[in-house]
């Protein structure tokens, strides 16, 4: 992990904010070799400095986040879920395990 400080602003076009001396990017590289290859899992996170919190935006827009945020929690634990129950059911039909002896949906 390495700290990437703000370049001067002499490369930034007119017109733009300038960046904050106290700006910090935190960059991760991870290499990953797969197939005689090299490719690079990055993750970069940095401080949003105009942003001054949730606090800040009006009430409608909180809410429409908060709701949009728990459906998409809710899409990704019931994903998971089916994904789980499917496996378990793939498991079973591997091993031959009759959870119901006698009792076939198509008979």
């Amino acid at each position: 992990m390495r700290a990437v400080l703000p370049a001067d602003n002499s490369d930034r076009p007119t017109g733009q904010v300038p960046a904050p001396a106290d700006e910090v990017c935190y960059d991760l590289r991870l290499p990953l070799r797969l197939l005689k290859k090299r490719y690079w899992l990055s993750f970069c996170m940095a401080k949003d400095a105009p942003f001054s919190g949730p606090d800040s935006l009006p009430l409608a827009r909180r809410v429409v986040r908060s709701i949009t945020t728990r459906a998409v929690i809710l899409t990704l634990m019931l994903i998971v879920l089916g994904e789980t129950i499917f496996l378990l059911y793939l498991i079973k039909s591997l091993f031959g395990i009759d959870l119901f002896p006698g009792f076939h949906l198509l008979s």
